[in-house]
């Protein structure tokens, strides 16, 4: 076997798990390398990887190769080996999963197909959507009636997830009254779309309404919605890693003491996917976000956004374990 081919045939977690480790449902678990009592190691199913957070540690990104090295101390060769012997048992150890049940799947198209007569029938909705300057129409944003059959996203301004044909496979439901944020199971798709193959600058918001508030603002710039400071998915990962052309990410999160240790935390997640990658962050005032930005300027060329994007600053090294 190749190491390309032991890579992708030998799962992380066969590793962990012939180390007697186990990372938790996302992902992170205490770093076997230092003295950790933080959790600061975060395994990457998707791209069977992980990376180690803590600065003090001598280890930080690495594959399945890389980890066996670490752990057994020894020498490339060795690691090599020991994994082509993992390759084998993991083959016939690894657990079958279990279908989730169908009768609680939703449908997913119906759903966001009758938001839009909801939108239209009830002022709630579109006062809601006035509030906080948004186009229902132009953004193809619906509402989810509070008498709807299915729980999910009831009283909710309702918008799409889509994969990469364009077919809704997620939906983002934001409650119109109180603070309520809702999402389909696994939070799958991105919004507003998959960036295309040409894109070489990548906008991140905090939020779907973020995203949606300063769509076709930057020239050349691509706008993709995280989904809150816990928000960068396994697509979102993807992207990052696939798009062959893309030299920067731009980190638009919302200017407060959560918003920037999520910068911190994303920048190094997305180095460790993509060693190089130019990582930047938008200085956003205290307290606000990019929708209450959009609102407060009322300015439908966005010169508010171009002003900061072109001050943009480098997420440092030094600011990434604040």
């Amino acid at each position: 076997m190749t190491i390309p081919q032991i890579k992708a045939a030998l799962p992380i977690a066969a590793v962990l798990s012939h180390y007697g480790l186990e990372a938790g449902p996302t992902g992170a678990m205490r770093c076997p390398f230092h003295a950790d009592e933080s959790a600061s190691m975060k395994v990457y199913h998707d791209t069977n990887t992980a990376y180690c957070f803590a600065g003090s540690c001598a280890v930080q990104s690495v594959d399945v190769i890389d980890f066996i090295m670490a752990k057994e101390k020894g020498t490339k060769r060795a690691a090599i080996l020991k994994a082509k012997e993992l390759c084998g048992r993991s083959l016939t150890t690894e657990p079958v999963s279990t279908p989730k049940p169908a009768a609680s799947e939703l449908d997913l198209t119906a759903i966001y197909e009758e938001s839009f007569a909801g939108m239209q029938r009830t002022p709630s909705g579109r006062e809601y959507c006035t509030l906080r300057g948004l186009n229902p129409e132009e953004m193809q944003i619906g509402y989810r009636s509070r008498k709807a059959k299915e729980r999910w996203g009831r009283g909710c301004i309702i918008f799409p997830l889509v994969n990469e044909g364009c077919k809704v496979v997620g939906l983002y439901g934001r409650a119109v009254k109180g603070s309520g944020h809702y999402y389909t199971p696994d939070r799958a798709g991105l919004y507003p779309e998959h960036p295309d193959d040409t894109t070489d600058t990548l906008l991140l918001t905090e939020s779907v309404i973020d995203a949606a508030s300063v769509l076709d603002i930057l020239d050349g710039v691509t706008v993709l919605a995280l989904y809150g400071t816990n928000g960068l998915t396994a697509a979102h990962r993807l992207e990052v890693k696939g798009l062959k052309e893309l030299t920067e990410v731009v980190l638009a999160l919302d200017g407060d003491a959560a918003g920037r240790k999520a910068t911190a935390a994303i920048a190094a997640e997305l180095r460790a996917l993509r060693p190089g990658l130019k990582v930047t962050t938008l200085a956003v005032p205290e307290g606000e976000d990019l929708n209450g930005m959009w609102m407060s300027y009322a300015d439908e060329d966005g010169e508010w956004l171009k002003e900061l994007y072109e001050a943009r600053q480098t997420v440092g090294e030094e600011t990434l374990y604040i």
